[in-house]
Parts: C-alpha cells; sequence; structure tokens
C-alpha cells in the first residue's frame, strides 16, 4: 500500500473516533459496540453482492462510512485478529498460527479494548474476540469482567441435527439446516447474552466497550433451515473461475485441509457440483443468520435508545474462498481470502459527513464523494484493519 494511502486512511479514521474524545464531559463520551465476525467475505447487499440477504448489516451501512477496499493482515483468524487488536503486524507480535499469544513477544503491549479499559470505559467480551480456542483466546488486561463464550467446544452448540451429534470429532457434517430457533447454535446464544450484557451497561455511570464475536459463517455451514429458505440454490451463481491461476506456486495454492475434515467431504478435496452448490448455499444462509443477529443488536440499542450514543464496529478476520481459483476456506494471499467488510456507524448517524469532509482534505483524488449506495459513503482506498487501532490514541491524549 502506498504511504499516502495509509496517512489518509489513518486521518480518516481518527476522525471518525473524534466521537469518542469528547473532553467537554466524561458522560457523553459514547459507548462502542465491537462486531467481529468469523470468515465473513464482502458477501453483503451494501458491498454489491447481488446474491446476500443482509437487510440488517446494510441498514447499518447507510448510515455510516463502508470501507470498499479493507484488507486483513493475514488470512488466518488469529494472526488476523490479534494484530488488529493490538495494533501491530503478526510480524511484530510474532504470531502466524493460532497457537501462539501475542504477549509472548510483546508483552507491554496494550490491546484496542484495553485502551478503553485504562480510559475509564467498562469493556466487555462475548463471543469469539481474540481466538476461539487455546491461550490466543484469553487476554484479562483487556476487559473488566470475565469473556464469555470465548472458548467453546460443544459439539451442542455448533449442530443440532441429531445425526451430527454423534461421535466425538469436533468435525462431523459440514453444513447443516435445522428446524430450530437461532439460540440452538452459538450465535443465537452470543447474542441472547449480548442483549442481557446491555441491560446490565445501560445501569453503570460508566460508557461501556461491548465486543460482540459472531462464529458464523466459519464452518460448518450451520444454520437454522428459514435462512437456507431465503435462497433458490438452483439461483445462487457458481464460482467463475475454478482453476488455480495459471503459474502459481504450490504454496500460494496450497490446502491446509480445513474443508476435508468434514464428514461429507472427500479427503481429496474434489467436490461435485452438487457439493460445491450445497457449501455456497450454506455459506449465505450463514451470512443471513449472522445478518439477523446484528439487526437484534440494533433494534436493543434502538430500543434502549443507546443508538444515538454508540460508535458500531463492524468488522470481519478475513475473507474466503467458496472454490474461486479452485481454492476453498482462507490462508491465502488471494483477494478473495485478504478482502474483509469493514463499517463503522458514529453516533448521530453522522458518521459519513464527518469523516468525509475530514478525508476529502487529504485524499480528494482518491475518493468521489457523489460516489453512493444506499446512502453510505464508500472509501475505496486501500487501507488494513489494524488501522482501527490507530485513532485510539487520541482518546488517551485527550482524557490524560
Amino acid at each position: 500500500m502506498k504511504s499516502g494511502y495509509r496517512v489518509a486512511l489513518c486521518m480518516l479514521l481518527i476522525v471518525c473516533f473524534l466521537h469518542i474524545t469528547d473532553v467537554q464531559a466524561s458522560a457523553n463520551r459514547p459507548n462502542v459496540l465491537f462486531l467481529a465476525i468469523d470468515d465473513l467475505r464482502p458477501a453483503l447487499g451494501c458491498y454489491g453482492d447481488k446474491t446476500a440477504l443482509t437487510p440488517n448489516i446494510d441498514r447499518l451501512a447507510s448510515r455510516g462510512m463502508v470501507f470498499n477496499r479493507a484488507y486483513c493482515q493475514q488470512a488466518v483468524c488469529s494472526p488476523s485478529r490479534l494484530s488488529l487488536l493490538s495494533g501491530l503486524r503478526p510480524d511484530t507480535i510474532r504470531v502466524w498460527d493460532l497457537a501462539t499469544h501475542f504477549r509472548e513477544a510483546v508483552p507491554d503491549a496494550v490491546t484496542l479494548p484495553q485502551h478503553f479499559k485504562n480510559h475509564g470505559y467498562h469493556t466487555l467480551s462475548i463471543g469469539k474476540i481474540f481466538h476461539g480456542g487455546g491461550k490466543p483466546a484469553k487476554d484479562p488486561p483487556s476487559w473488566s469482567a470475565e469473556p464469555q463464550y470465548d472458548i467453546v467446544r460443544n459439539a451442542k452448540m455448533r449442530y443440532a441435527l441429531p445425526k451430527n451429534l454423534k461421535g466425538k470429532k469436533s468435525k462431523r457434517s459440514a453444513a447443516e439446516a435445522a428446524d430450530v430457533p437461532d439460540n440452538a447454535y452459538i450465535d443465537g446464544v452470543v447474542c441472547d447474552a449480548s442483549i442481557a450484557a446491555l441491560d446490565e451497561l445501560q445501569k453503570r455511570d460508566d460508557p461501556f466497550f461491548l465486543a460482540v464475536g459472531f462464529r458464523k459463517p466459519h464452518l460448518p455451514f450451520c444454520a437454522p433451515r428459514k435462512y437456507w429458505d431465503l435462497y433458490d440454490r438452483s439461483k445462487i451463481p457458481l464460482p467463475v473461475t475454478t482453476e488455480h491461476p495459471r503459474g502459481a506456486p504450490e504454496l500460494a495454492v496450497r490446502s491446509w485441509k480445513e474443508l476435508e475434515g468434514y464428514t461429507d467431504i472427500p479427503e481429496d478435496g474434489q467436490l461435485s457440483l452438487k457439493k460445491i452448490r450445497e457449501l455456497r448455499h450454506g455459506y449465505y444462509a450463514c451470512v443471513s443468520y449472522i445478518d439477523a443477529q446484528v439487526g437484534r443488536l440494533l433494534d436493543e440499542l434502538d430500543r434502549r435508545k443507546l443508538s444515538k450514543n454508540t460508535v458500531i464496529v463492524l468488522w470481519g478476520d478475513h475473507g474466503y474462498h467458496l472454490g474461486e481459483q479452485g481454492l476453498w476456506t482462507k490462508a491465502n494471499n488471494y483477494e478473495w481470502s485478504t478482502r474483509v467488510p469493514l463499517i463503522i456507524a458514529g453516533r448521530n448517524n453522522q458518521m459519513s459527513s464527518v469523516a468525509w469532509k475530514a478525508f476529502s482534505k487529504t485524499a480528494a483524488s482518491q475518493l468521489d464523494p457523489n460516489v453512493m449506495f444506499q446512502g453510505q459513503t464508500f472509501c475505496s482506498s486501500p487501507c488494513m484493519t489494524l488501522c482501527i487501532y490507530i485513532p485510539v490514541i487520541i482518546l488517551k491524549e485527550n482524557n490524560s
């Protein structure tokens, strides 16, 4: 990325987060709802995906800034998340896998939620934020209270059908449609817990930083049947390209066997057309399932009259391949795996105009202020998701 893009992006985000740095009175400091969504590529209506049915995230986008070219630092869950949350590159925190904790390399790092905590915010984590398993999932200095549902290994929260509740391995069918309520799966449970937490957080005198982490659309593609029924499988487009890029080295197209570990997937990874259609259908069903949970949270903020004083950040930890370029899942450096959704909506529904005014002074040549989609402004300059961290420095400087 060109340095000019970085500077412009960081300045934009700093202005976006000026909502957080209200020094007139601490009581006016906004709350923060920080939404992390696992394995979500920009398969959203607000990103122009004509298949995706995501009315709630689109609604959020309509009042915020949509970053149309946001990219993760590494297309693997833990390195991407720990990089974003620490504001440091994977090479700096020495995290490239799923087992290493960033504090082994940088013990004094101050994470994004930790910074808010240090400046008078009550920080709470519900769901998958740092990582979904092992020691990288835990970081006590970041939170004011014990995280909820940060590590979930119970098969009954991953699957609902009797055939998939048998056995001891965590991976069973790669997809499942069951006639069950939303909270039969972990993300519905996380949403319920988050709504309950809002009741307690609203009673507090200090502002809150509530991090909510949804696990879908990560495999297995399990969602209540009503979300599968939103789509006609035959009308979901197949991958445009199914062959590996010509001349690509083996490492660039290597399968890391994430998909092949499921019981209904061949060990050699060769999928039938029927299975490809099922998996793509399942991914979109999971996206709509998560969209519904986001909608429930937005509605709860409205019901409690918290929306006008809450900054909402929605982001994906990396993208995803669904057969494009002959690849599935992530862990490669191609566009489908590295490009992510990033939406920031400020309080009072003013994020787009405020952000645009600031950004236009530094990168007017990169954006057209008239380029709009359903009301929200697009930022089309390349950026890295670790830049989310940078603006909170202003919070420290203005409240010290």
